[in-house]
């Protein structure tokens, strides 16, 4: 009998182990960028994400909409490119995100894919005043980290930073050149 209460144990420690976790948005945020940027003195409005999907505890980890978006008003917030950066007032500058392609890959070796859409659009005129969409692709095998679904949550987190970090540094260059953006600052 107690052979039998160990095995059960055994089992749903194991089957608890294998159980797919949301990624954690603070592990997807962009750090304070180095050096100084130039700002942009308007507040700028993150709409809610689209196209993500939940995790599903039987399945792999997947990027969900608040997830993300939690882990792109921080990164925003960081890189000190705008006055601010806020989620739940108006402001002229509206920037949406839709999450268009997550794929993982492989067994032994996974491959994490991501493309993200970004759209500024000036909420006075209905302008869009920039877009574009970041591709991120991350890979790691066993020697990383061998329990299949702490890999993938991982990968997960890692793409989504580096798309992140190509979001910060598109946008930082734009700040400076765009004249919806040069506009706005002070000279």
């Amino acid at each position: 009998m107690a052979l039998n209460s160990r095995c059960l144990v055994v089992a749903a420690t194991l089957f608890l182990m294998s159980c797919a976790q949301a990624p954690d948005p603070n592990l997807m945020v962009v750090g304070p960028a180095s050096g100084s940027a130039h700002t942009v003195h308007e507040v700028l409005v993150v709409d809610a994400v689209q196209g993500g999907q939940d995790t599903n505890p039987i399945d792999v980890p997947k990027l969900g909409n608040k997830e993300f978006h939690h882990a792109l008003v921080a990164s925003l917030r960081n890189a000190g490119l705008f006055d601010d950066v806020v989620a739940d007032r108006s402001g002229r500058l509206r920037l949406s995100a839709t999450i268009e392609h997550q794929e993982l890959s492989g067994v032994w070796e996974n491959l994490q894919q991501l493309a993200v859409a970004y759209k500024i659009v000036d909420d006075g005129t209905g302008e869009t005043v920039w877009t574009e969409t970041f591709h991120s692709i991350e890979a790691m095998d066993v020697s990383d980290v061998f329990v299949g679904q702490e890999r993938m949550r991982r990968l997960l987190e890692a793409v989504v930073h580096d798309n992140l970090t190509q979001l910060i540094a598109a946008l930082a260059d734009d700040v400076a050149r765009n004249p919806v953006f040069v506009s706005q600052s002070p000279s």
